[in-house]
């Protein structure tokens, strides 16, 4: 499996996470295993494939992830204890970053990634029917009264529960449905239900309105502009009367009357705290010190419940504004890709379903420091180097092995799998000038547009905005709600 198969391995163990309930996995330290693994796979690899030094640092999204990290170590001392505390992240981003190195590659990581979260999803369902290997059945009826959780640390709650699976639809479909085989059409609408039905069992607000919100967002980008109008007045209307039907979204009706619920009216105190902190200005508060410094001044331990908030508290305006640059640099290279195949369009577009989905989720969740945030920024970035070679003309790697990439690694195969046959066009394409308009992919020069690979006047500018564009609707969200 070589160097693949150790991303791979971290992330099973990000999302299924056996170290916390199989027993005595714990003390295999599986995830610095997997670490280990990838950086010797790294090290290891020969040419075509082998790592450079200047492979950590080829692309803007390189860095700034680089100063993200040493920002958190600087603003949480003791600064070497917190880098060597957060390494396994920084280590997952470089090992993602630098072995997807062909588009085979990334979409086979995406399918891995979208197993995963069918994974999680399907051990979600079977809690509601007596199939519990994590134990989360006392928590789910005692502390969270019946709102469905999982017994691993980042899902015993029903609002991380949701939002991790809230990625799944615009990639799913991407992935599995648009311009695929029947089979595969019918297999993804086969498996969409599960993921549904685990999401409506957490009866998270939070994880509705994200659903919803990347599967529109996803489904919306890239097509055609008279299009996307359409779809943004179908997705207003038919989707928002879809939403308030859900559990619990009634009170979301009722404006700032709906402050009167308690997890509502607790979101509002703790991003009151978070925006007394973030204008006391230095370095925030540190890493990982939020709840006690709630817990401490307020005399109550509320989470800060959006990623942003957390940030901004924690590492004050540098912190957030590096954090908000990653996100930045992975929409733009999203947004500025010019592909050259279905293949390289279809990771794109799944890709902006799932930066969406974390974006919208940000607000909602405190997902701040989890894995998935870093190796999405890491399919990005080399999704990114792959598209800047192509735009240069330098030879895709990948070209001089025979085979191709499978969920295992390199095999021959006897045939085209059914998976990964080469995409048909649309039978309505010779009717309609419309179906054409909307499932071809334009034949251009592939690459990044202006061949961007390095921060600007325009960037620095943008970045600045986006800032400021968060910080308004954080007091927005403070005065309106």
């Amino acid at each position: 499996m070589g160097d693949f198969g150790a991303i791979v391995t971290f992330l099973v163990l990000v999302y299924i996470r056996p170290q916390e309930w199989v027993s005595g996995f714990e003390s295999l330290r599986p995830v610095r295993l997997a670490m280990i693994w990838a950086l010797l796979a790294m090290v290891a690899r020969v040419r075509p494939r082998a790592i450079e030094w200047r492979d950590l640092l080829r692309t803007p999204h390189d860095y700034v992830m680089w100063l993200f990290f040493l920002w958190v170590a600087f603003a949480t001392p003791p600064m070497w204890g917190t880098f060597n505390a957060n390494r396994a992240l920084l280590v997952f981003y470089l090992a993602t970053v630098n072995i997807l190195t062909d588009y085979r590659r990334i979409e086979t990581f995406l399918w891995w990634w979208i197993a995963m979260i069918l994974v999680v999803s399907a051990l979600g369902v079977g809690v509601e029917y007596g199939f519990d290997p994590t134990h989360a059945k006392d928590i789910m009826d005692y502390q969270m009264k019946g709102r469905l959780v999982l017994g691993m640390s980042i899902f015993n709650n029903p609002n991380a529960l949701g939002h991790a699976i809230a990625p799944l639809a615009p990639m799913l479909y991407y992935i599995m449905v648009w311009r695929r085989p029947f089979t595969c059409r019918v297999l993804a609408f086969a498996l969409l239900p599960l993921p549904a039905f685990c999401v409506y069992l957490t009866e998270s607000k939070g994880a509705y309105i994200s659903s919803a919100f990347a599967l529109a967002g996803g489904l919306i980008f890239g097509r055609p502009k008279i299009v996307q109008i359409i779809m943004v007045i179908l997705a207003v209307n038919v989707g928002g009367t879809l939403l308030y039907s859900l559990p619990r979204m009634g009170v979301m009706r009722s404006g700032k009357a709906s402050a009167a619920e308690g997890g509502i009216a607790g979101r509002i105190f703790a991003f009151r705290y978070a925006w007394d902190v973030y204008h006391r200005g230095g370095r925030g508060l540190g890493k990982d010190r939020f709840l006690p410094s709630i817990q401490s001044e307020r005399k109550w331990r509320k989470s800060a419940h959006s990623a942003f908030v957390e940030i901004g508290a924690e590492l004050g305006p540098t912190g957030l504004f590096l954090y908000l640059s990653i996100l930045y640099m992975s929409i733009k290279t999203l947004c500025l890709a010019r592909c050259g195949s279905v293949q390289e369009e279809r990771i794109r577009r799944a890709m902006m379903g799932a930066l969406l989905a974390f974006c919208m989720s940000g607000w909602l969740v405190t997902f701040t420091y989890r894995a998935h945030f870093f190796f999405q920024a890491g399919i990005v970035a080399a999704f990114h180097r792959l598209l800047l070679r192509k735009g240069r003309g330098e030879e895709d790697p990948a070209v001089a092995r025979d085979g191709v990439q499978t969920m295992i690694g390199y095999c021959e195969p006897p045939s085209p799998t059914p998976l990964y046959c080469a995409p048909r066009k649309s039978r309505f394409a010779k009717r309609s000038s419309y179906a054409a308009m909307v499932t071809e992919v334009p034949a251009v020069s592939p690459g990044v547009r202006k061949d961007w690979n390095r921060v600007g006047v325009f960037d620095v500018v943008a970045m600045l905005a986006v800032h400021k564009a968060v910080l308004m609707f954080w007091w927005w969200i403070i005065t309106h709600i």
